[in-house]
């Protein structure tokens, strides 16, 4: 299950409208719910599968902790490396992530890999 938590009711709204095709062509499972409270899970689960890339972590200079879970850089760069986004996205965003050109190599590898897969 996947979901959408919302804060305002324009919010509500704009996720409704955004889920309404798919969930109608029963594409989609996620759920659209108020915010409430935001429970951090604990650090291992933070950026899962970019912290299985540890010698990327390394390079970045980054360790589990609150910096792992702020870092716009890792959220980016573990939803390549699960396999969402596309090569053209990433290259066109790759100089503002601020990687060297072994972890950017290796990335594009990853979504190349993964969107044969798919």
């Amino acid at each position: 299950m996947s979901a959408i938590f919302y804060h305002s009711e324009t919010q509500r709204c704009e996720a409704e409208l955004s889920l309404c095709e798919r969930r109608r062509k029963g594409e989609v499972t996620t759920q659209i719910l108020p915010y409430t409270t935001l429970h951090v899970a604990e650090d291992y689960h933070q950026k899962y599968l970019l912290q299985k890339e540890e010698w990327i972590m390394e390079e970045l200079g980054l360790e589990p902790g609150q910096e792992l879970i702020d870092s716009i850089q890792a959220a980016r760069l573990n939803g390549y490396v699960a396999g969402f986004g596309e090569l053209a996205s990433f290259n066109a965003e790759v100089t503002s992530l601020s990687l060297n050109t072994e972890v950017a190599d290796y990335v594009r590898e990853i979504i190349q890999q993964k969107g044969k897969r798919n």
